[in-house]
């Protein structure tokens, strides 16, 4: 079973559409998709804001990240992938799973995905008694633990994933979220900001493209 990798690592189009506001004479929507249309969540929180937020931490961001993702195991065929996400759930004081997966493309146009979560809740592997010859417990064993688990994904989810990735919504959004969004507002006005989910867990993706 894959964990929700679409809630994880691409929160722009799941998790913008989630918090609602009410509306008035606010500045004009200014990510839209091939249509024209509002992105998803573009019509209720201020986009361009969010982009140049994103933008203004892109350094800082560098930097969570390299510790952040330093416990998700990348496998060495996924090293070198021209398209490749790491993502990362951490585990909390309430919720002891700790989600590390890395989904990568294959040349061919396969998806793989390597998840090396860990669950901090889980009793550590029983140990194999070792014997002599006579019968007699000698020690013990333990199994050699598997770091990561790898296959491909399946056709469906690999096609959203595609369809996704190549969407203006997504090429043209933030490369990151605030915590603390900032809605629309009209022109020339402070933006209010909102906190969107409150006092959830915090997840992040990273994204490698090519170009």
């Amino acid at each position: 079973m894959i964990p929700p990798v679409y809630r994880c690592a691409l929160a722009l189009s799941i998790l913008l559409p989630g918090c609602q506001t009410g509306t008035g004479a606010l500045a004009p929507v200014t990510l839209v998709d091939e249509a024209g249309a509002p992105c998803p969540g573009a019509g209720t929180y201020d986009a361009a804001r969010i982009i140049a937020m994103s933008d203004e931490r892109a350094q800082a961001r560098a930097d969570y990240a390299a510790t952040y993702y330093k416990d998700v195991i990348v496998p060495p065929e996924a090293e070198s992938a021209a398209t490749r996400i790491r993502v990362r759930v951490p585990a909390t004081g309430m919720h002891p799973a700790d989600t590390r997966l890395v989904l990568w493309k294959e040349e061919g146009g396969t998806w793989q995905v390597a998840d090396s979560s860990k669950n901090h809740a889980a009793p550590p592997p029983m140990p194999k008694p070792v014997f002599n010859e006579a019968g007699e417990i000698i020690g013990a064993e333990f199994p050699e633990e598997v770091p990561y688990v790898a296959g491909a994904m399946n056709e469906e989810r690999a096609a959203q994933l595609d369809a996704l990735l190549a969407s203006k919504c997504f090429r043209e959004g933030p490369d990151s979220l605030p915590y603390e969004a900032p809605l629309r507002a009209p022109a020339g006005a402070p933006n209010p900001f909102v906190t969107c989910p409150p006092d959830a867990a915090g997840y992040a993706a990273e994204l490698v493209q090519p170009g």
